[in-house]
């Protein structure tokens, strides 16, 4: 069963991508990430388009951020989770 399917994760949302294809009027990726997410079963969660977000699931094992201006905050979570 896929790696996702029943626990919360976060990435690039629908949102994002339809702000970035008005922006750049280009099309690189044949699948919405949220969509393709979801359909594995994940919990998809998310932030404001374009803010920092991040999910910490399995007890800290997996940890996902929304888009690039996530990386402080996984990397904050990333090192709570190796204190442990």
């Amino acid at each position: 069963q896929p790696l996702v399917k029943g626990l919360e994760v976060t990435g690039f949302d629908n949102e994002e991508e339809a702000i970035s294809y008005e922006k750049i009027k280009a099309d690189y990726l044949p699948f919405y990430l949220e969509d393709a997410l979801k359909k594995e079963g994940a919990l998809f969660r998310n932030g404001p388009p374009f803010q920092p977000f991040c999910v910490v699931t399995l007890s800290g094992r997996l940890i996902t951020g929304q888009n690039n201006f996530s990386g402080s905050l996984v990397g904050k979570e990333l090192v709570a989770a190796l204190q442990k």
